[in-house]
């Protein structure tokens, strides 16, 4: 058991940052982490050498695409992390960091569930092309590719949203 309060201690404050990108909502978030956690406890009887962060990654997503499936696909809001910002900023820098945050955060959330996983997770998350393989259950050619054609689909619908409201 004081394997897994480590492995909560190491990897519960990322999860959760993955997790409510993913989701938007915070009690959601609770409830996937929990359930995250219920399921390494059960696996650490078994087969306690798949507990890797890659693991909690994958079960984190699909407990999130079970959630969804049971919400009938409502569209869920992701979320972006706004502790980044420098409170050092001006006013009106900060009120443009949040407009851009916002602008981000709905772009996002126009992306199909594949699209919007391997971008949290490349461009938020930092993981490898072969963790975020780990996490999807793909191959790297596809985590390559559908990280591209994340990144493109992401960049005409945010051109696409700016010049829309200028």
């Amino acid at each position: 058991m004081q394997e897994l309060e480590a492995l909560y201690g190491d990897l519960a404050p990322q999860l959760y940052r993955y997790i409510v990108r993913l989701t938007g909502n915070e009690q959601l978030t609770q409830d996937i982490l929990q359930e995250t956690f219920l399921k390494a406890a059960e696996h650490l009887l078994v087969s306690p050498e798949i507990l890797k962060p890659a693991w909690f990654y994958t079960v984190a997503r699909n407990c999130y695409l079970a959630m969804l499936r049971g919400r009938g696909k409502q569209i869920l809001v992701a979320q972006v992390d706004t502790r980044d910002s420098d409170p050092k900023n001006s006013p009106e820098s900060a009120w443009e960091a949040g407009e851009r945050r916002r602008s981000i955060r709905e772009v996002l959330n126009m992306l199909p569930e594949t699209y919007r996983t391997v971008l949290i997770l490349r461009e938020f998350e930092n993981m490898s092309y072969q963790e975020i393989g780990m996490v999807m259950d793909l191959r790297l050619q596809q985590v390559k590719a559908t990280l591209f054609r994340a990144r493109r689909r992401f960049r005409q619908l945010y051109v696409r949203r700016e010049n829309n409201e200028m």
